[in-house]
């Protein structure tokens, strides 16, 4: 804390990437200035001064993050932690309520193209992607033998493995991975028929 009650960060010259990896006691004509009443944990507002990745502008305005959070948790904007798992579970968890913004299963690269199937695992010629189906039947609810026709209840599940897709936010109660018909209409999907 600097003599005016505000806080400084100073960082080594050599770092010119967003990631602003800052130290002690180095160059101490390039530093950053948070002007707020509060710790500055969480993300804030910090002013860089004399960065040379910023020439143009003698003076930027960046968010800077500072927590203690782990690597087991969440950090909200506002400097709380909360453990990983309470992230996009549908249920508000950080005091800002960012556990629950920008929450997706599903990241879908502009490049993917839904009518062509994924890659094989094993290239080489002729290859197709596997497709495996699997049926459950959870119970039978009508036989007529005269005419050979039984009626079912089951699961029927579909499996395949596309690597032009990143899932993210996934949670051990897989109940919450679902893709919603807006994911489904955007990656390709085998026809059963």
């Amino acid at each position: 804390m600097d003599d005016a009650g505000k806080f400084k960060i100073f960082f080594c010259e050599k770092y010119c990437y967003m990631s602003l990896n800052f130290q002690l006691y180095s160059n101490t004509s390039i530093y950053a200035l948070y002007n707020g009443t509060e710790f500055p944990f969480g993300t804030q507002p910090w002013k860089i001064f004399n960065e040379p990745c910023y020439e143009e502008e003698p003076v930027k305005l960046i968010d800077l993050n500072i927590n203690a959070c782990n690597r087991s948790e969440f950090n909200c904007i506002d400097g709380t932690c909360v453990h990983i798992d309470q992230r996009c579970d549908g249920r508000v968890d950080c005091p800002d309520k960012t556990d629950e913004i920008d929450c997706k299963i599903l990241s879908v690269d502009k490049s993917y193209l839904p009518t062509v199937p994924p890659p094989p695992l094993q290239s080489g010629r002729g290859q197709r992607s596997s497709v495996s189906i699997g049926i459950n039947i959870l119970s039978i609810l009508d036989i007529v033998e005269v005419e050979n026709i039984f009626t079912l209840q089951f699961d029927l599940t579909i499996s395949w493995f596309d690597g032009r897709l990143t899932m993210t936010d996934l949670h051990w109660d897989t109940n919450l991975n679902s893709l919603s018909a807006k994911y489904l209409e955007k990656i390709w999907l085998p026809q059963v028929c």
